[in-house]
């Protein structure tokens, strides 16, 4: 099935991880509206001297991808040659948005739950003529404890990459000014800075120029801090990062920001029209406080945003 008849669109990426694949596929098979979207999956080729398990792991999770567009409109994209997570993700966002005019991201350590793709409607749809909001998004990075006092939605100086939707008109800019000088940052004007709650987004940002990591990402929610622009985030999350957090050295200071989903049924009642500074100001605090638990390392900051 590869007619792109739906103007709703789904960007799947993946890497030989035939198990949290199928545990993709199988959570958005029971979402809400999953037959009115035309989903375009993207899988990445192992390198050339990659193991034979890895190889195998690749040939499954093709096979579990071609499983399910046997029964939802789609198309799957193999990779002729290893690309990496930021070449794949840059170019299987960009090549799904030459077809549609916004779509949903999801790589394949991510789960959802029922009511995730009625969250994206809605809010692509409110906020499509809004400028400054650049994305939606599907994850909160509090647990129900801290935003218990937090509006249904709300917009944050910061994106996530642990389930989101754009805009083809956002992504183009982001990609018209990648990669933005960096010298330019002591030029904009922010109450929260780049470093929004103490998160070290400008060592990341620093790191990723020296090639000490390869982040994607981190140029992203830097060309939006540029930008002031936005991303909306749900009270609750309605995506869940199952990627991580599964080995003794991910500790439980990653476990908050990893939020689960805990209500399936959950889908905000209503999207914030106006920046809230008191909200904004709220969460950074926030952020402050796990920052500051003991045990906060340098890897799992890097693991946060990749």
């Amino acid at each position: 099935m590869n007619n792109p008849t739906s103007d709703k669109a789904l960007v799947g990426v993946f890497y030989a991880r035939p198990d949290k694949t199928k545990k993709l596929l199988l959570a958005l098979e029971n979402t809400d509206g999953v037959l009115e979207y035309f989903y375009r999956f993207f899988c990445d080729l192992p390198k050339e001297k990659a193991s034979e398990q890895i190889w195998a792991n690749h040939r499954k999770t093709v096979e579990i991808i071609e499983g399910f567009l046997l029964k939802y409109p789609g198309i799957l994209v193999v990779r002729e040659q290893n690309l990496g997570l930021s070449k794949n993700m840059i170019r299987s966002i960009s090549e799904a948005l030459e077809h549609h005019n916004s779509c949903v991201i999801l790589e394949d350590d991510i789960i959802v739950s029922k009511k995730c793709l009625r969250h994206f409607e809605k809010a692509l749809a409110q906020y499509e003529e809004h400028e400054n909001i650049w994305g939606i998004a599907g994850n909160s990075f509090l647990n129900e404890k801290e935003s218990a006092k937090l509006p249904d939605s709300y917009m944050l100086p910061i994106m996530t990459t642990w389930g989101w939707a754009t805009w083809a008109d956002r992504w183009e800019k982001f990609l018209s000014q990648y990669p933005v000088s960096f010298e330019q940052m002591d030029n904009v004007k922010s109450i929260w800075g780049f470093d929004f709650g103490g998160f070290p987004y400008k060592q990341m940002l620093l790191d990723n120029r020296a090639g000490k990591v390869d982040s994607w990402a981190i140029e992203f929610n830097y060309t939006l801090f540029m930008n002031k622009g936005y991303f909306v985030f749900p009270k609750k999350s309605l995506c869940e990062n199952i990627g991580v957090g599964l080995d003794a050295t991910h500790t439980l200071e990653q476990q908050q920001f990893m939020q689960k989903i805990t209500d399936d049924s959950y889908l905000p009642s209503q999207y914030q029209e106006n920046i809230d500074i008191e909200v904004i100001n709220a969460v950074s605090i926030l952020f402050k406080k796990k920052l500051e638990k003991p045990g906060f390392s340098k890897r799992i900051v890097n693991r946060l945003f990749n």
